[in-house]
């Protein structure tokens, strides 16, 4: 059974005779790192969903643009307050061409996704037309799934081994 990178970097060297060069090691290690780094972007796996509420809207905005969370790689779906209200992802095109024409409250709710233009890395939810006029105190919920954590520990370390 094979529970961490030191695992799987001891079985490659038993299985192409490695020695104890440090070159060898490194290409081992360079393996094991790509080799996670395949398998965790290789699909959108369930474990990393995750769901948020939108906290305040980003100021100047009319209420229309929300910062996501750190880690965001992709949206599921937008959740109004009002929940007989549907949403729908669109395009950036598709969303200028939205909010160019009014539109009136509890329409269909329309909305995409940009990079921040004052956070950098960072990704905000730009909502196209009136946001539904709804209790303030309840926020639109939004379900996404987040980036993997980095792979940090290799084995060798003690707290990968001490069952901690």
């Amino acid at each position: 059974m094979y529970y961490c990178a030191q695992d799987i970097i001891e079985y490659l060297m038993a299985s192409v005779g490695g020695g104890a060069q440090d070159s060898e090691h490194r290409l081992l290690r360079q393996a094991a790192h790509h080799g996670y780094r395949d398998v965790v972007y290789a699909r959108d796996w369930r474990w990393h969903e995750t769901t948020h509420e939108l906290g305040d809207p980003i100021a100047g905005s009319d209420g229309k643009a929300f910062l996501l969370p750190p880690g965001v790689r992709n949206i599921d779906a937008l959740v109004p307050p009002d929940r007989a209200v549907e949403s729908a992802y669109v395009t950036n095109q598709e969303y200028l061409r939205l909010e160019s024409y009014p539109s009136s409250y509890g329409d269909t709710i329309f909305y995409t996704v940009l990079q921040s233009p004052a956070n950098p890395g960072r990704w905000q939810l730009n909502i196209a037309g009136n946001p539904t006029s709804v209790d303030a105190s309840k926020q639109y919920l939004v379900s996404y799934r987040r980036k993997p954590e980095p792979l940090k520990h290799m084995g060798y370390e003690r707290q990968s081994r001490d069952g901690s």
